[in-house]
């Protein structure tokens, strides 16, 4: 998804990336001249929805943040105010749901019958409703082939305030980031 939204997006864009998985996933691909800016809050996920709706009201140009579920629902009062319902540039916001924290999937020590309820906080929580309620335009995507159709909606550069929530697999993103990254280690044989 990142390496997809990364070769179709235009100069004029000031990026946003949330912390954790998503700021260490987006520097693996090559390529954009885009400026890029982040927020590490205390414990990690929170602020970031914040920061980059704050950057973008001071900045005033065209932003767009790239959350996880976590990050993003913690944070989604960033998008309670008054500039989110007549924006003046457009706001886009890629979101990465895969229903809990998968960071903590990849962390040694953390095998334990809590990790899903308790660590990875695992949810079934949507962003449709929160797209509703701040009068943002949403857009799903379950699939290369779905996230590819709505591409060009989510990066045209008409003012407003459009959510592209992409729904992937925790188990599918967990095996992809260890063999990925089992490639980058040496050998223990």
């Amino acid at each position: 998804v990142l390496k997809t939204i990364k070769q179709n997006l235009e100069d004029l864009w000031h990026v946003q990336v949330a912390n954790s998985s998503m700021v260490r996933n987006w520097q693996l691909f090559d390529g954009m001249s885009n400026p890029v800016h982040g927020n590490r809050g205390v414990n990690g996920i929170e602020g970031s929805v914040s920061a980059a709706v704050g950057y973008w009201v001071g900045s005033g140009e065209p932003t767009l943040l790239l959350t996880g579920d976590l990050s993003f629902f913690y944070d989604k009062n960033g998008l309670w105010n008054k500039y989110v319902k007549s924006p003046s540039a457009p706001l886009r916001i890629l979101l990465l749901n895969n229903h809990c924290g998968q960071i903590f999937h990849h962390l040694p020590g953390l095998e334990s019958p809590c990790l899903e309820h308790s660590i990875s906080a695992q949810h079934d929580t949507v962003a449709e409703g929160v797209a509703m309620e701040c009068g943002a335009k949403y857009l799903k995507a379950k699939n290369a082939a779905e996230l590819e159709q709505v591409l060009e909606d989510f990066l045209d550069v008409e003012p407003v305030v459009k959510i592209l929530e992409v729904v992937t697999e925790r188990d599918v993103n967990v095996k992809a980031h260890k063999e990925f990254y089992s490639l980058l280690k040496p050998s223990d044989r």
